[in-house]
């Protein structure tokens, strides 16, 4: 009798750890419809690497499991391309006898110019509150050419997803032959 009740004190306590945690979590954060020119990050990003390709990493992100995020990450792109690379696996419901994503589960990438505008977007699905939506493709590339100060916006709900912001490492100049 008394390792039944231990066992349902700790299912108990589990229990309640769970539902403060789920109270605790904010709700999904929409983009602001107008940024003016402030644009704070909402959680830290990694320092910049160089990978051997010739390419200088900005960004990397992989969740362990569904997740709802917002990553907002500055990009000084001196030499374009400008580069996210995603890949998204949404929710699978039960529909009947299948299996099919929700329509819950979307995901979106937004390039912002310094003036605000938006010079790139892509995305999974339809997000929340916003009229029309993305392709289906779960996995995506989304590129900028010209050289500028950028802000990435990154947002997700009930996604698994791995993004990657890159830029083309900055040619140095090497001296000519003879040159002191």
């Amino acid at each position: 009798m008394g390792e039944k009740v231990e066992n349902i004190v700790v299912l108990l306590v589990g229990v309640l750890l769970l539902v403060g945690a789920l109270a605790v979590q904010q709700p999904f954060p929409l983009f602001p419809p107008e940024r003016n020119g402030e644009i704070t990050p909402t959680v830290p990003t990694p320092e910049s690497t160089y990978t051997p390709a010739g390419t200088q990493e900005i960004f990397r992100y992989a969740s362990a499991g569904y997740e709802n995020q917002t990553f907002v990450v500055p990009v000084n792109a001196t030499a374009p391309p400008l580069t996210i690379r995603y890949s998204v696996t949404p929710r699978l419901i039960e529909e009947g006898s299948d299996r099919v994503p929700s329509l819950d589960s979307w995901f979106v990438v937004r390039v912002v110019d310094e003036e605000g505008t938006v010079v790139g977007e892509d995305g999974y699905g339809t997000p929340a509150g916003e009229k029309g939506g993305y392709s289906r493709n779960e996995k995506g590339n989304l590129e900028v050419f010209a050289a500028g100060v950028y802000t990435v916006e990154i947002r997700f709900h009930e996604m698994i997803a791995e993004i990657v912001v890159e830029t083309e490492t900055p040619l140095t100049p090497q001296p000519s032959p003879g040159s002191p």
